[in-house]
């Protein structure tokens, strides 16, 4: 992002992007369950996509820290995601490979 650009605009991306990667940390699904600062806005509009067109496979859970317990917000429970916590190889390839 360059200097002064919104972060609300780069969020306003996910609409227009055809993957989106959120990378879930405890603290991103704290932020996220409870509806904390720009992970609020963040899921504001991934909730309204998925509500109005059903779109699952466009989010892509990457766990990064905790277990998936501990770091997958409400909103995407369930969802099969990519588990990086050791930066596997096999599961960047099968990210990759989705791609």
């Amino acid at each position: 992002m360059p200097l002064g650009e919104r972060f609300t605009d780069f969020m306003e991306m996910i609409s227009r992007s055809e993957y989106v990667l959120f990378i879930c940390t405890p603290v991103y699904k704290e932020k996220a369950d409870l509806g904390k600062g720009g992970v609020k806005y963040e899921k504001n509009i991934i909730t309204a996509e998925l509500y109005e067109r059903g779109n699952e496979t466009k989010f892509i859970p990457v766990l990064f820290s905790g277990t998936w317990n501990e770091s997958l917000p409400i909103w995407a429970k369930g969802k099969k995601g990519i588990d990086y916590t050791t930066e596997s190889n096999s599961e960047f390839n099968e990210l990759l490979k989705h791609l």
